[in-house]
């Protein structure tokens, strides 16, 4: 293989995950679990962090802005009743 062919084959992109609105769902259910580092902040400061920020968000891919919203707060209000 010419050295041409081999510096456009390592160009290609890699293939990117699309995600949906069921993965934001997911990701929103074990926030904080994923890294030893997140365990230590509360899963109510990560929740907020994560609403403010949904809540300045432009585009989102085909997801569904307002059930991913609700599901933040509902999480929230889910953490207050445990308390």
């Amino acid at each position: 293989m010419e050295i041409v062919e081999q510096f456009k084959m390592a160009r290609k992109p890699k293939p990117v995950k699309v995600h949906k609105t069921e993965d934001e769902l997911l990701f929103i259910k074990s926030i904080g679990q994923y890294h030893e580092e997140t365990r230590r902040i509360p899963k109510e400061v990560m929740l907020r962090r994560y609403l403010n920020a949904n809540m300045h968000r432009e585009n989102w891919n085909g997801m569904d802005k307002y059930t991913i919203i609700g599901a933040i707060q509902q999480e929230l209000r889910d953490l207050k009743g445990k308390k």
